[in-house]
């Protein structure tokens, strides 16, 4: 199933994730603190991941803090094992577990 509408929604495990919904990355993806949306979700056959539970697409806001921004330019050249800018790492379509995101809460 591809859920790909502003609004369509999943229910897993008693939480709610649905398409447009603002979320914040967790400590458990390399793109912890980062802030943005859900854009599709994927269940079943559609999926292109092997995550146990659906696959969450992604797109989140570029950091504008400095600091921010050398932390995961050094995060990923890590983990490629080569240097890489901000404009090197995809921010539009990345696809994230249920652990590596949460609800941004905006206070």
């Amino acid at each position: 199933m591809i859920l790909k509408h502003v609004g369509n929604s999943l229910i897993v495990e008693g939480t709610e994730f649905f398409v447009g919904m603002e979320i914040v990355a967790t400590d458990e993806s390399e793109y912890v603190g980062l802030q943005g949306h859900i854009t599709e979700i994927r269940t079943d056959s559609d999926k292109d991941t092997e995550n146990e539970g659906p696959d969450i697409y992604c797109a989140f806001i570029e950091p504008e803090d400095p600091q921010e921004i050398a932390g995961l330019e050094d995060t990923f050249s890590e983990l490629y094992g080569e240097p890489k800018k901000l404009e090197d790492i995809c921010l539009d379509c990345v696809i994230m577990a249920l652990s590596m995101i949460r609800a941004s809460v905006t206070v």
